[in-house]
């Protein structure tokens, strides 16, 4: 089982729920060692759990409404994670809206998630990945929940995500505006789908030395800020497809 989880859908309500369901079911009595963990709701650890006093679980929340800094990560998390469980086999850290780390506080989490203690796990919730550098995402794995709207079906945007980011890497700047119209009726939600491939696809490729890929992720992470903030979708897409080109 991996260590670093990032549940992201813009029902962030749904993503908390489906992180706590896994943080609950991993370190159930029940717990299999399967990729779907689901607690018993009996066990020790489950009564506990739901009860909001497990010991071994924690959720962790800025002091500061706007912001996850560093020293919040270090006396919620780093500090914690030095000690081994106090009942059960995990240790696991809740990071409620994660969008609001900072770069800063990123940084200082890095060599957690990197070199993990064999008991730590970490879950992070959010609206999406554009705001996690690079080096994070790319030690993470992305479960990615559909919203409640109709959208088209995840393999097909994660394909498109993925055609998308080739033409631009072949510098073909004229297909890739061409592959731009597909996105067109697209519904926004889709839209932050794909840019959440994309950002995915470059971490993995940064985290195997592709340095140079930094312009092409700030593009796109700037992109998804943007259409957040109801920005021009077609200026910004242009946009960053042009940071592209230049990026990759």
């Amino acid at each position: 089982m991996g260590r670093a989880f990032i549940f992201a859908s813009e029902d962030t309500a749904a993503a908390l729920e489906a992180a706590n369901a896994f943080a609950g079911g991993i370190n159930c009595a029940e717990y299999s060692g399967g990729p779907d963990a689901k607690g018993c709701g009996v066990c020790l650890s489950c009564r506990t759990f739901e009860n909001g006093n497990n010991p071994d679980i924690f959720v962790v929340r800025g002091t500061n409404i706007k912001s996850i800094g560093a020293d919040d990560v270090r006396e919620q998390i780093i500090e914690p994670a030095s000690i081994h469980p106090f009942k059960h086999k995990y240790k696991i850290f809740i990071i409620e809206k994660a969008e609001l780390l900072t770069p800063q506080a990123q940084n200082v989490l890095l060599k957690t998630i990197e070199e993990p203690a064999p008991y730590g796990v970490y879950l992070f919730v959010a609206p999406s990945v554009y705001r996690f550098l690079p080096t994070i995402l790319s030690r993470c794995t992305v479960i990615k929940l559909p919203s409640t709207k109709k959208a088209p079906a995840q393999d097909d945007l994660a394909d498109l995500a993925y055609e998308l980011l080739s033409k631009a890497e072949r510098a073909n700047i004229y297909d890739a505006f061409l592959l731009y119209k597909r996105f067109d009726g697209l519904e926004k939600e889709a839209i932050f789908t794909i840019l959440d491939h994309i950002c995915v696809l470059i971490g993995e490729k940064i985290s195997k030395g592709q340095r140079d890929l930094y312009t092409a992720y700030d593009s796109v992470t700037r992109t998804s800020r943007i259409l957040k903030q109801n920005g021009n979708q077609q200026l910004a897409l242009e946009l960053m497809l042009a940071s592209m080109k230049k990026g990759v």
